[in-house]
């Protein structure tokens, strides 16, 4: 955060320009106090000019305990590292944090947002910072790289390791250190353009949702190797006679595999796939390597179950796999769970309907 002395000047004028109009109206009050009705709406002017007032003061309060970006700094998410070697890089120092959690991508450039400084002639100052997505993680580098060597067995490379805090330009020059240009390297400085705003939103939520969203924590697991695929669960026909065998099968299969295997983040029915079909999201390898060793060849209500991990490319949804079978079974359930009958009960009861005419054309015979 850069200070900025014409902004608050302009502050302190209009502060200054507020009160004296309160300080008028309230002299014209009392000036006016024998009136009646034009000295009480003065009074309330006056009330209504004080509020004001004392909101803009609250504003200004809260604008100054915000951070650099102007978004209200409750809990850093940079960790701020000095004791850098002189030949030390972005991407040694982004490798040796990012076991602490997902690095932060910069808006523009997409890169990850590690900055090693240097002087104005490309000298490491020796100090740097790394940017993290959530601010666990810089709770996370603490506790586990500071006074620690960024060059295993190098003395020389030993880190300190805190949390970044952006102050004002007011430190010093060029030379005061990281504080200011951390500031810079973590959104400070030119003011984001709308396009910059969006652009940056945008690569956040997909950030987000990439890093956090598969496994459920951060790290570089192939989300693709964290799915079985489980076939032969059932047929379509039995599918599409038992309207509760999908959520039975779900939570029969949760629970196993929570059991057996270790800790699951979903699973899923192809109600329409001719395999039988159903997949497990499993949190790690070593649960997805036991489920494939459990269940692969396992027998299931008189079939052979085939366990695999999911080679990220099949695809198990297709309404042409339906046999004809299949279909009647399930319009007929659907029908059943709306309170009417099958097609082929609706076939009889048009016969009835025949066989009475044919009675009535009889009788009147």
């Amino acid at each position: 955060m850069t200070y900025d002395g014409a902004s608050d000047a302009e502050e302190i004028a209009r502060a200054v320009k507020t009160f004296d109009a309160i300080n008028a109206l309230r002299r014209a009050t009392e000036e006016d106090a024998g009136e009646g009705e034009d000295a009480r709406r003065a009074r309330k002017r006056a009330a209504a000019l004080e509020r004001a007032a004392e909101r803009a003061k609250r504003a200004k309060a809260k604008r100054q305990g915000e951070g650099f970006d102007g978004n209200k700094n409750v809990k850093s998410t940079g960790a701020y590292v000095t004791g850098l070697p002189s030949d030390a890089t972005e991407e040694e120092l982004g490798e040796a944090f990012k076991k602490c959690g997902v690095v932060k991508l910069d808006a523009k450039t997409g890169r990850a947002r590690v900055k090693v400084y240097r002087d104005a002639d490309g000298k490491v100052k020796g100090d740097g910072l790394v940017v993290f997505l959530k601010a666990p993680s810089v709770d996370l580098a603490i506790a586990l790289l500071d006074q620690t060597e960024l060059r295993l067995g190098d003395a020389t490379t030993r880190m300190t390791v805190t949390a970044a805090k952006f102050e004002a330009k007011a430190r010093g020059d060029d030379e005061g250190g990281g504080a200011k240009v951390a500031a810079k390297a973590s959104g400070g400085g030119a003011r984001m353009t709308k396009a910059d705003r969006k652009r940056a939103a945008a690569l956040l939520k997909r950030q987000e949702a990439e890093a956090l969203g598969w496994a459920g924590f951060d790290d570089d697991v192939d989300a693709k190797k964290l799915i079985v695929v489980l076939r032969r669960m059932f047929t379509l026909e039995e599918m599409y006679a038992d309207a509760n065998l999908r959520k039975e099968l779900e939570e029969d299969v949760m629970e196993e595999a929570q059991r057996t295997c270790g800790p699951v983040m979903s699973v899923k029915t192809y109600t329409t796939s001719q395999d039988g079909t159903m997949t497990i999201r499993f949190k790690s390898l070593e649960a997805v390597e036991a489920c494939v060793k459990a269940w692969n060849g396992r027998w299931f209500d008189g079939r052979q179950i085939e366990a695999s991990m999911w080679d990220g490319k099949s695809k198990f949804v297709s309404q042409r796999d339906e046999s004809e079978a299949a279909q009647r079974a399930r319009l007929d359930a659907y029908a059943a769970e709306l309170g009417g009958g099958s097609d082929a009960e609706d076939a009889e009861d048009d016969d009835d309907d025949v066989d009475d005419d044919d009675e009535h054309s009889d009788d009147e015979q």
